[in-house]
């Protein structure tokens, strides 16, 4: 049985889901409403049976529009996840859906040429997707370098506006879009097979291995993790809740030393007094700060960005102080 499932129009019934191995449903984001995505009431029956992993797809080629679309897919997925009750730090996932029916002439030459064997293996050259053949055969479509820099402009925008909103990027494509764009312009991956042919990245967290399953009552594809975390709501959530306690535990040796003027952090009790407002602000924008750092996407905490969000708070004087303390802690 699959650890994953994604779909689209045909939902399975999530508690069978959950009976038959199942721990992780794939859905759907897009610009504009679609009966495929994800919502408040999808959501919250899916949730006590497997967790929910984001996809942002629109229409095949969406990312060939670079940066520009890249930013107009992460607001719209953000603010569905949003919208559906998504907690801080999950993963989008941006599709790169190139359509292979829609291969010039001369495309569709060198695709021959390459399947007959009279072009470079595709690992050597600039392929992604493939054409399928009626007789079975399929060979790639080749992406010139300008598109394929349009993908890494898409998904730097996408990245950008995530990153400080606490959230995650990804890539879902075949083996080479995976290998050329996962770690240098987005953490996470999402692999198909249907454009790979045959080889899996080391890359992928998430492989899609089959195509249109009947399963629990709905339509499916198959799917499998390979690594995690993949920043699914159910992880971020458990994150989330680790952050929250580790900056209130600082808070609270705070206003400790606030009570019986000790020194924690080297100044005098009466400057670290929090009122109960602020202090939820504090772990709100902290536990935002330091997802990436925490699940292994970036290798440090940014102690200049997590002081800024803690001097609204605590103070210039402080900020560092408690920004190196609260790095000190998790990392133990």
């Amino acid at each position: 049985m699959p650890q994953a499932v994604d779909f689209s129009f045909s939902p399975p019934n999530y508690e069978c889901l959950s009976h038959n191995g199942v721990e992780l449903g794939i859905v759907y984001t897009s610009i504009g409403p679609s009966n495929k995505n994800i919502n408040k009431i999808k959501a919250d029956a899916m949730l006590p049976w497997v967790d929910i992993a984001i996809v942002f797809e629109e229409t095949a080629g969406h990312m060939l529009g670079g940066s520009t679309a890249g930013h107009a897919a992460a607001v719209a997925s953000l603010e569905m996840a949003r919208a559906a009750g998504a907690p801080i730090g999950i993963g989008h996932y941006f599709c790169l859906d190139i359509d292979p029916n829609s291969l010039t002439a001369s495309q569709r030459v060198l695709a021959e040429d390459h399947l007959s064997g009279r072009l470079p293996a595709a690992e050597d050259a600039q392929w992604d997707a493939v054409v399928r053949y009626p007789d079975g055969r399929t060979a790639p479509v080749m992406l010139t370098g300008s598109q394929w820099a349009a993908v890494g402009g898409y998904l730097d925008a996408a990245k950008a506006y995530l990153d400080p909103r606490g959230d995650f990027a990804g890539l879902y494509a075949g083996y080479l879009g995976i290998e050329k764009m996962v770690g240098l312009h987005v953490p996470l991956g999402y692999q198909t097979y249907a454009w790979s042919g045959g080889r899996v990245s080391a890359k992928a967290h998430l492989y899609q291995y089959r195509n249109g399953q009947s399963f629990c009552g709905g339509l499916v594809d198959y799917d499998e993790i390979r690594i995690r975390p993949y920043m699914g709501w159910k992880e971020a959530n458990e994150v989330a809740l680790d952050y929250a306690e580790t900056v209130k535990a600082v808070v609270d040796g705070l206003n400790k030393a606030a009570g019986d003027n000790t020194h924690e952090f080297g100044v005098t009790g009466d400057r670290v007094k929090l009122a109960n407002e602020k202090l939820d602000t504090l772990v709100d924008k902290v536990a935002a700060l330091l997802a990436a750092w925490e699940r292994g996407i970036t290798v440090n905490v940014d102690v200049a960005q997590l002081a800024a969000a803690i001097t609204e708070v605590l103070g210039a004087d402080l900020a560092i102080k408690v920004a190196e303390e609260l790095r000190r802690r998790l990392a133990e």
